[in-house]
């Protein structure tokens, strides 16, 4: 999906890519990316249009890259 796509689930459940950006504010528990790679966060918008509570253990994200090859799969809601 490309930032502004949106997916519909069968059970009304909608999810947009609203952004994503570079990452650079580290805490001191944060892994930092190796030399050559870049860390990045992709911002989502779920839509609950079902009838149920949406449960985010559920879902996962995960990126490949575009331009260089490569992938991330860690997955942290806030």
């Amino acid at each position: 999906m490309n930032v502004g796509d949106t997916f519909r689930y069968h059970d009304g459940i909608k999810v947009t890519v609203t952004s994503i950006d570079r990452f650079t504010k580290f805490s001191e528990y944060d892994s930092k990316p190796s030399a050559g790679e870049t860390a990045f966060r992709i911002t989502i918008k779920f839509d609950n249009g079902s009838e149920q509570p949406i449960d985010l253990d559920d879902f996962s994200v995960l990126a490949e890259g575009a331009t260089k090859g490569g992938e991330a799969a860690v997955t942290t809601w806030e």
